[in-house]
């Protein structure tokens, strides 16, 4: 018995339809690939030499780094997270230390930006927390407005931060450190536009 959907062609199938559409398909599938980021997809690139894999076989990526980012200005924390996440990073976001250090003991992070000055558990409670339990974390601490930034910089890095960031300060400068804490080649130039 023979279905209708109301397609065109919905009939049987004649060989030579069959090979037409294989072809359009493997057609499709060239220029696909042709057409496709050579840099985003390396091994899909016109004349290397490298396979794809079997069909059976899971296409394994490199993880993305997973960065807890802990400020209690909103608006700055969505801008930091945009530029971390246009950099390649998951970002998990917290609005003072009580909550980031919540977070990172359900979820660890490969590294962890924090301000100092926030209400409630400010930033330097989170380090000293963070360090005393993972001692080999990253930690950026970064604050500014304050008559005392300075200080507090200076505290952070004797409680465990590697590195401090006086604000204000740009995406780029604070990307150039990320990349140098987590041991990887800098962001691309155009990661930021």
């Amino acid at each position: 018995m023979r279905r209708n959907t109301g397609w065109v062609g919905d009939g049987p199938r004649t060989n030579l339809e069959v090979r037409i559409g294989a072809a359009l398909i493997h057609e499709t599938g060239r220029l696909m690939l042709e057409w496709a980021d050579a840099s985003s997809m390396p091994s899909f690139r016109r004349g290397n030499k490298e396979r794809l894999p079997a069909r059976n076989q899971p296409v394994i990526s490199e993880p993305m780094p997973h960065i807890l980012l802990i400020d209690d200005d909103a608006m700055l924390r969505d801008v930091l997270a945009t530029a971390l996440v246009k950099a390649g990073h998951t970002v998990v976001q917290a609005e003072d230390g009580r909550q980031g250090v919540k977070l990172f003991r359900a979820a660890p992070a490969d590294l962890v930006i924090t301000d100092l000055v926030m209400p409630d558990s400010d930033g330097l409670e989170a380090i000293v927390a963070l360090h005393r339990e993972w001692p080999a974390l990253p930690i950026i601490a970064m604050s500014g407005d304050t008559a005392h930034a300075s200080l507090y910089l200076s505290m952070a890095t004797k409680l465990g931060a590697r590195r401090a960031l006086a604000k204000p300060f740009a995406a780029p400068e604070l990307l150039q450190v990320v990349d140098e804490l987590l041991l990887r080649p800098p962001a691309a130039a155009g990661a930021l536009k």
